[in-house]
């Protein structure tokens, strides 16, 4: 947590958005629980980002099957997560065990990841309602995000 305190920023780059790599990854899940807890504290800051060629897909997406996205995030298991190294996973899981444990980590990073979906679902919104999309396919994406969360 002392490493991620003195970077700042920990990015989180989501591909594929409906299965991203990075979140099976237990160094990056660790870096990413370390910054949602450290950004409460203001010591850290967590970006997520897609690739741009991956945003019309994610809105696709949330209009098409909005489980997909819920789902992506229901995959998160840092208990289950892979490292090229077998000793960095060791010592990566062994720190979980000994601070708050796999549910916390794991809820931590869906509630974070959760809030940055929604967020990115209404701005991806809101662009293509500025570039003249029809209402129905806006109202689906409504629809959608309804579902998905506490999303007005």
């Amino acid at each position: 947590q002392d490493s991620i305190a003195a970077i700042g920023t920990v990015l989180q780059v989501l591909t594929p958005w409906h299965n991203p790599v990075a979140l099976t990854r237990a160094w990056c899940l660790w870096e990413t629980f370390c910054a949602v807890k450290l950004s409460g504290e203001r010591r850290a800051q967590l970006l997520v980002r897609l690739p741009p060629s991956q945003e019309q897909a994610f809105l696709s997406g949330l209009t098409d099957n909005v489980r997909a996205v819920m789902d992506a995030l229901v995959q998160i298991q840092t208990e289950k997560a892979e490292a090229s190294s077998p000793t960095d996973r060791d010592n990566i899981l062994a720190a979980v065990r000994q601070t708050v444990g796999f549910e916390a980590v794991d809820v931590a990073i869906k509630d974070q990841l959760r809030e940055w979906y929604l967020d990115t679902a209404a701005r991806l919104a809101e662009r293509e309602a500025e570039k003249g999309e029809s209402l129905s396919e806006l109202c689906n994406l409504a629809s959608a995000l309804q579902g998905f969360g506490e999303y007005e």
